[in-house]
């Protein structure tokens, strides 16, 4: 006789989700559980470098539509230094 084994509710959704017609509105609602699950097995550190990629990405495709606006790159701080003058008492 075989010892009944309690099974992962997320493998069965996926499961569920590659054998069944599933409408746009549920598959979104999976893949939002499935990434909550994996953000939150992941370090702080792990999910800022994802972010990092991410946005770094998300540039890279912008400036490969429009060249004409990268910009060339920065040498030394182009940012005024202001020097803050106290409010009078």
């Amino acid at each position: 006789m075989a010892v009944a084994q309690k099974k992962n509710a997320a493998a069965v959704e996926m499961a569920r989700l590659r054998t069944k017609k599933l409408s746009p509105s549920r598959r979104k609602e999976i893949s939002d559980l499935a990434n909550d699950a994996r953000m939150t097995a992941l370090s702080p550190e792990k999910r800022s470098e994802i972010a990092r990629l991410a946005v770094e990405a998300r540039w890279d495709k912008y400036y490969a539509d429009h060249p004409e606006k990268r910009k060339t790159a920065r040498t030394g701080d182009s940012r005024k230094k202001v020097r803050r003058i106290p409010a009078p008492v």
